[in-house]
């Protein structure tokens, strides 16, 4: 399975995730080719997406982020190894990139397909700021988000850190996945810690520099003001 698929799958795994929370149910189509669509599945008229404002927490669209030059392997085995790249910093949070390498091939049974998404197929990832407060990888406060819209309530901000699966994507012997992690975290020492139970991988953790980070992402600049 090439990149493209591989970035369609996740495409389709997460906004699939934010689409059953709200109502709507996934369908597939088969005809000259292969669809797959959403039909709305509660009564009354389904909500018009595009009205939805946008969660403050996402990353901001206004600044490029700093880089904080973050690199460091998690896992070495003798047949793949996992690490922790591309750490950029802003003003409100931060991201990194796990990538997975492999001497062999990614195989259909490491990643799967479609919807719902299966128990251990998906790789996960916990952070623990330096004042303790956690979160896992998950599009839960995105899908409360929408739900808030649709309700016509004001959308809840999230009672602590998020950590939210962003692009990702991948093929033959290789997979990275980027993660967007907010707020940005206080001075300290934050931990990360991966697990990806399709591909082998037990749960692993390791400690990054926060204040650094933190520095960074304070002096990441606006592209424009107001």
């Amino acid at each position: 399975m090439n990149r493209i698929s591989r970035l369609r799958w996740w495409w389709q795994s997460v906004w699939g995730a934010t689409m059953a929370g709200l109502g709507f149910r996934r369908s597939v189509v088969f005809g000259h080719g292969r669809a797959v669509g959403y039909r709305w599945a509660r009564p009354g008229p389904p909500p018009d997406l595009s009205k939805v404002q946008r969660p403050a927490w996402l990353p901001p669209d206004g600044e490029l982020g700093v880089a904080v030059g973050t690199r460091v392997v998690l896992v070495s085995e003798e047949r793949f190894a996992i690490a922790l790249v591309d750490c950029v910093a802003y003003s409100s949070g931060f991201e990194f990139t796990i990538s997975y390498r492999s001497r062999d091939d990614l195989g259909r049974e490491v990643l799967g397909f479609g919807l719902p998404p299966v128990p251990g197929r998906e790789l996960e990832v916990r952070i623990e700021y330096p004042d303790g407060h956690h979160a896992s990888s998950g599009t839960e406060a995105m899908s409360a988000h929408y739900e808030a819209s649709y309700q016509g309530r004001e959308p809840p901000s999230p009672s602590g850190p998020i950590v939210l699966p962003q692009r990702g994507g991948g093929g033959g012997n290789r997979y990275e996945q980027t993660y967007w992690c907010w707020p940005i975290p206080t001075d300290g020492r934050i931990r990360i810690a991966v697990q990806w139970p399709a591909a082998g991988i037990a749960s692993t953790s390791v400690e990054i520099d926060a204040s650094a980070i933190r520095r960074a992402g304070l002096s990441s600049d606006k592209l424009w003001s107001g």
